[in-house]
Parts: C-alpha cells; structure tokens; sequence
C-alpha cells in the first residue's frame, strides 16, 4: 500500500497539520496594543518632521509656496501643505478626534493651516486616556486603532516631506 506509514517513520502528514494547529494566529500590527511611550514617541516623530518641513519652506524663500513639482500630479508646494493638513485631519477623524481640528476654507493659507493643524493634532493625542491604547473603531469598513493613526500621519507626512524636498532644494519653478 502506497499511504501505509512503515514503522519507525515520523507521521509527515500529521505533524504538517500539528504544526499549523500550533502557529498562533497572525495579527494585523496595526490591531497590537500601544503604550503611553509609544504615543510619545510618534508625537516626537511627527514634530521633528513638521520642524524640518518648516525649515525647508523657510530657506527656500520668496515665492516656494508656488514652486510646482514635476511629474506626479504637478501640485503646487501650496496644494501639497494644504493636503498634509488634511490627510492629518482624515487620519484623526478615523477615530473620531478631529473635532477641533480647523477647518480648510478654499484659498487659505497653508503655513497657518500646517502650524494650527499640528498643534490640535498633537493636543488631541497627548490627551488621550489609557481605552485609546488598545480601541478599534470601524470607519467605511476599516478598522483603524490609534497605532494605525499614528503610522499613518508619520507616513503620509514623511512621503510628502520627500516631495517637497526634491521641489525646494532643487528650486524648481
């Protein structure tokens, strides 16, 4: 018989279905608990950023908030702040924290919108209470949890950070 198991010879089969019986089950990291330290130090990251974008647009003078990157979508250094305003925003109104956040009116300025954005954001975060650290909120069929949140300003703001950067150092007009 083809399927008889010879004496002395490990059961393959059944030690295959053991071993997957044994895996524990993979978890989405974003669902993993957070602590007050991490809370802190994805502050820390977010602010660092924020300062060196700040810095960018500062040595890059006159005229950057119109400077347009090439290829893309072409957006303006303008259109790319006013859009880190409000992927912050969206990212916080996930779990429902965005409330004072400010609002973006058509033809703000984005240097006040950024600064403001940034201030509410990291209060809104400071202030959070030890059931944030581990609640899961469903918004449109998605799960989002505050590690989720955070990855994703740290993200989202890094990424455009790079964009802006290869716009304003290169001075491209």
């Amino acid at each position: 018989m083809e399927n008889e198991q010879r004496p002395n010879e490990p059961d393959l089969a059944r030690q295959a279905a053991e071993a997957a019986e044994a895996q524990p089950e993979r978890v989405d990291p974003d669902l993993e608990p957070l602590g007050h330290d991490d809370v802190a130090a994805a502050v820390a990251a977010i602010t660092v950023t924020r300062k060196d974008l700040l810095d960018l647009l500062a040595a890059a003078g006159p005229g950057a908030l119109d400077r347009r990157e090439q290829g893309g979508e072409g957006w303006t250094v303008r259109r790319a702040l006013v859009h880190l305003a409000g992927g912050e925003r969206f990212f916080l109104e996930r779990l429902g924290l965005a409330e004072r956040l400010p609002e973006q009116p058509p033809d703000v300025d984005p240097l006040p919108l950024i600064e403001d954005t940034r201030r509410q954001t990291v209060n809104e975060l400071s202030g959070l209470d030890e059931p944030w650290l581990t609640r899961t909120v469903e918004r449109d069929g998605e799960l989002w949890t505050l590690r989720k949140t955070l990855r994703r300003l740290q993200e989202h703001e890094a990424e455009h950070l790079a964009r802006l950067r290869s716009v304003l150092d290169e001075g491209v007009a």
